[in-house]
């Protein structure tokens, strides 16, 4: 899921910055209405998505398969969909800060890439060869699992970790966008 993020979120800002496009739009507006306006659009796109693919899934599962009850299953479609927005949360803000960063839409797309796999990888092998089980942790992939979690505080925590990571994200790409040459 990070990765196909990534292919709807690359370009929120770096092609209208190689083609200078967003010089005129700073003529009627301000540079954070742009960058949070990108994001926000991007958000409710992935939301969108999402949603629609939960919901064709689960309604296969039900009038096909059968094997579960119908409140149960949407139920934990529900859970399932929320806990996929908050994965790809970090992620689009993390995109945003790469295409606000750079200039070129392809770069942007591989070094997006490359930042959402890279590091949860490198921290998951790291962790495994010291023997530290908690090392992958420390990039957002790290924290997917524990959304679906039994206890409630390990929700909770795991909740609070991915908007920390989604607001520094967002922090760095704005701080970034608010200096840049447009």
């Amino acid at each position: 899921l990070p990765y196909l993020i990534c292919f709807g979120s690359f370009n929120q800002t770096s092609g209208d910055i190689s083609n200078r496009g967003l010089r005129f739009l700073l003529l009627c507006t301000e540079r954070q209405n742009i960058y949070f306006g990108r994001l926000l659009g991007t958000v409710l796109f992935c939301l969108n998505t999402i949603i629609i693919t939960v919901f064709l899934l689960v309604l296969y599962i039900q009038l096909k398969l059968g094997i579960y009850q119908g409140v149960s299953l949407w139920l934990w479609s529900l859970q399932g969909a929320f806990a996929f927005f908050l994965v790809c949360l970090p992620i689009i803000a993390m995109c945003a800060w790469i295409s606000s960063s750079i200039d070129s839409p392809f770069g942007s797309l591989v070094l997006c890439l490359l930042l959402v796999g890279f590091p949860g990888l490198f921290f998951y092998f790291a962790g495994d060869a010291l023997e530290i089980d908690s090392l992958d942790k420390l990039w957002p992939t790290g924290w997917k699992f524990g959304i679906l979690h039994s206890n409630i505080g390990t929700v909770a925590l795991n909740i609070l970790v991915l908007l920390a990571f989604t607001a520094l994200f967002l922090w760095i790409g704005l701080s970034r966008f608010l200096k840049r040459d447009l």
